[in-house]
């Protein structure tokens, strides 16, 4: 019969309470272990602060539904940075955001504090982009009238400041 590797799992051949102790202590110390290794490669390998990612990755899907606004209005677009396209960031969802507003909350505290705001932030930035992305193909269909370009134009102008 083959004994168990010990270095994996300790080995309990008897239920004494020394044994359990140590089993639980051992699964214990090794789980805690593995999530602080995990947790320092993400850290050591993440790109940046995940909270000014988050505020890049929500400034790109604004922008690109404000390009996309103004164009439905006819108005002309300046070409800028490349950015994502609102097919792209439609079909994404809210993925990335969520990932990096839950790797913000484990690194700031001030993301913490403002979890259910900044999620909520994210919640509504994305249904603009999904609204966005129908008015477009709503708009290939029937081309706006003057009145709706006219509100298109004042929905979509940059912000000034």
């Amino acid at each position: 019969m083959m004994q168990p590797d010990i270095m994996s799992v300790p080995h309990v051949s008897s239920p004494s309470p020394e044994a359990l102790t140590e089993f639980v202590l051992w699964m214990w110390v090794s789980m805690i272990l593995g999530l602080g290794v995990n947790l320092g490669v993400q850290l050591l390998l993440a790109p940046g602060d995940p909270l000014t990612l988050l505020q890049r990755e929500l400034d790109a899907r604004l922008r690109v539904v404000a390009e996309t606004v103004r164009r439905l209005a006819g108005a002309a677009v300046p070409a800028s940075a490349p950015a994502p396209s609102l097919d792209s960031l439609a079909t994404s969802g809210m993925s990335r955001p969520l990932a990096l507003l839950k790797t913000a909350t484990l690194t700031r505290a001030w993301a913490r504090q403002r979890h259910d705001q900044l999620a909520a932030m994210i919640t509504l930035v994305d249904r603009l982009v999904t609204d966005a992305a129908a008015l477009r193909t709503l708009a290939a269909s029937s081309p706006p009238d003057a009145g709706t370009r006219a509100s298109l134009l004042r929905a979509g102008r940059p912000a000034s400041g």
